[in-house]
């Protein structure tokens, strides 16, 4: 039987039996809404629900800041749900949490590792949670919740005490320190119809979240920017490509049934195949991430228009994401037909805005319910209820934890003036912007009068975020008429299929040694090994497999950035490999050039290619070597490059630069 080290989270309800003794058809209907709604919250969390026995709940992660993030997320989510519901209705889960090694039959987990999870849940308290000391080991400074050391605990049929600790969750937690009260105006009770209505929304709301994967329009997928950040992304409709970055955060599922711009995307997409995706530490995307910038936030869209091979798009930037495509096009000028802009400003934050953020960020760092309710009021100062207030609340701790937003905010806070770029803008650009926005309305004329050519729309209101149906469809309508006035076709470049590529050679150290070292099987293992980890780079990194070479595989890219990241993955994998399997370690030799190849059919030859092999071959055991082209190109993405002098290699007349890669 298979054994696997996993992380186990453990669920059950509080006062279970008492519920269902005073009304079990109400219980079985609260369990089934709670139990879909953490159900769809652990597979956004990259999780997988195992069993649900009774009022019980497992599930397993590959890593335990997704389970522990994912606990609180829940217990966040289903307090919220909680209010709703008279007090001895309320139904509050006990979560455990523990890192073990467990035994796997087919879709089941057992052993130990599953016992003690299901131990450390009863030492919770109702809606909270308590973790293991393997745990607590693993997420110390990678979470933003704070631990109450509960000390060793002696647990039912298992031998030897267990560390435990309790999380301190007053939901939005999480930072070092004494956390302030926020003393919230107690509300008047609601009437008894009022009531009903809000007991319905919440049924209504959580079983949308459940049914959600089947009826979003959408298709997500994930890639690995040069860096090797995991990020999200999703595609929805035909037509010409229309890419939306997130504004300031994002989450692609919870986008289309909580969020403000739902109705934007479902416009949009009748019309373009509409391409949205979650930057780094927010959404889908990859949440452990040690830093953020608007310079990384580039490399995410980088990542994710050469994945879907993109040569020539449209961007559309809500509210944050506007600053977001202005880098982007100042980068890539040659790759973008239109720019439109929405709710945003190329200057640096003004005084009021600035002050309103800093007092949400002081609230966020004391609760992160409170914190996450004031950021939804600021956004939609005449919009709707207050339970339009809690669902777009909800929306925003589903979308990013509180670490991050106060990161995000801090980073807002201290934006460089983008206004010099503007003069450079050469594409059609459309400008959109509300009177009453928080964001001066002074910034969208400035951003629209020095763009050259710009089209400029101003709107009444004073919603940042779109509130009703109808001002979503403002955001929509104006940008499908302007993008269809002026449907460009790709230049010549683009279509030319001998267009510039990276080409990237592996081969393996000396096969015909290692045939003589290793038996049969050894090497049929390790060859198996190299095609598989080979397979996967190139796919993560957008690259094709072009053919294997014996002992090699040939790859291509259409980003040289993608294709250095795509070689440092490869040999980071072997010297994993090797330190897992010392008795058959061996290793790569690499080699990248770039250039245009001669293409016949599926075939390419020519000078690149002969290139780009003999650098491999030139190349050491464990190395990535490059052309002095490649280095070029990708100047300034975050590489270190070391030279190896001018090489005279095989088949050419006159020496080649080259330089190596150090493979962190």
């Amino acid at each position: 039987m298979e054994r696997k080290l996993t992380a186990i989270l453990s669920a059950d309800v509080e006062g279970y039996s008492r519920l269902m003794g005073e009304d079990e058809e109400a219980t079985i209907r609260t369990l089934t809404s709670y139990r879909q709604a953490m159900e769809t919250l652990i597979r956004m969390h990259r999780g997988r629900v195992v069993d649900c026995p009774g009022d019980n709940l497992l599930a397993e992660f590959g890593s335990v800041v997704d389970a522990v993030q994912c606990a609180v997320v829940i217990q966040t989510t289903l307090r919220a749900e909680n209010a709703n519901l008279a007090q001895r209705r309320r139904m509050e889960f006990r979560i455990g949490i523990n890192l073990g090694d467990v035994l796997v039959e087919g879709e089941r987990i057992y052993g130990d590792g599953v016992n003690i999870a299901a131990r450390v849940e009863g030492l919770a308290d109702g809606g909270g949670i308590c973790i293991t000391g393997t745990v607590f080991d693993q997420i110390k400074g990678k979470v933003s919740v704070n631990f109450e050391d509960l000390g060793p605990q002696q647990v039912k049929n298992i031998a030897e005490p267990i560390r435990a600790y309790r999380a301190v969750l007053g939901f939005g937690t999480a930072t070092a320190g004494p956390q302030k009260k926020i003393e919230v105006p107690r509300r008047q009770p609601p009437s008894t119809a009022r009531k009903r209505r809000r007991e319905r929304s919440a049924r209504t709301n959580i079983n949308q979240i459940k049914i959600a994967a089947a009826k979003l329009k959408q298709e997500i997928r994930f890639c690995k920017t040069v860096d090797g950040v995991t990020i999200a992304y999703s595609t929805m409709g035909q037509g010409p490509p229309l890419v939306v970055p997130p504004q300031w955060v994002s989450h692609l599922e919870a986008d289309l049934i909580e969020g403000p711009f739902g109705d934007v995307y479902e416009a949009l997409r009748q019309h373009h195949m509409l391409v949205r995706f979650d930057k780094r530490g927010t959404g889908l995307s990859e949440r452990n991430v040690s830093e953020l910038s608007d310079d990384l936030f580039v490399i995410d869209l980088e990542a994710v228009v050469d994945e879907l091979r993109l040569q020539r798009f449209a961007l559309y930037g809500l509210s944050a994401g506007g600053r977001l495509i202005l880098d982007y096009y100042a980068k890539h000028p040659d790759r973008v037909s239109h720019l439109v802009f929405y709710g945003t400003s190329a200057a640096q934050p003004v005084k009021e805005l600035s002050k309103g953020a800093t007092i949400n960020l002081s609230v966020i760092r004391a609760s992160w319910e409170v914190g996450s309710k004031l950021r939804a009021e600021m956004m939609v100062p005449d919009g709707g209820t207050r339970e339009d207030i809690e669902r777009l609340a909800c929306w925003i701790r589903l979308a990013v934890t509180s670490d991050v937003a106060q990161r995000l905010i801090e980073l807002a806070l201290s934006r460089k003036d983008q206004r010099p770029l503007l003069s450079n803008v050469s594409v059609p650009t459309l400008v959109i912007h509300r009177r009453g926005d928080h964001v001066p309305f002074a910034g969208g004329q400035e951003l629209a009068s020095k763009i050259p050519g710009a089209q400029f729309i101003p709107l009444e209101g004073n919603n940042h975020l779109p509130s009703t149906h109808g001002e979503g469809l403002e955001l929509a309508t104006p940008v499908i008429e302007f993008l269809a006035q002026d449907r460009e076709h790709l230049p010549a470049k683009f279509a030319d299929i001998g267009a510039p590529v990276t080409l990237l050679f592996t081969d393996i150290e000396a096969s015909t040694v290692l045939t003589q070292r290793l038996d049969d099987e050894g090497v049929q293992r390790f060859l198996q090994d190299h095609n598989d980890m080979v397979g996967r780079a190139l796919r993560s990194y957008a690259g094709t497999e072009v053919k294997h070479t014996g002992d090699g595989i040939m790859g291509s890219f259409i980003s040289a950035s993608r294709a250095v990241g795509c070689a440092l993955h490869i040999q980071r994998n072997v010297a994993n490999r090797n330190v897992a399997n010392p008795e058959d370690a061996v290793k790569l030799r690499i080699g990248l050039n770039a250039g245009e190849p001669i293409v016949e059919g599926d075939i390419l030859s020519g000078t690149l290619v002969q290139l780009a092999r003999g650098i491999c071959d030139w190349a050491e055991p464990g190395q990535v070597l490059v052309s002095d082209v490649v280095r070029q190109l990708v100047a300034g993405k975050g590489f270190e490059f070391k030279p190896v002098g001018e090489q005279l290699l095989k088949g050419f007349d006159e020496p080649v630069a080259l330089y190596k890669v150090p493979v962190r």
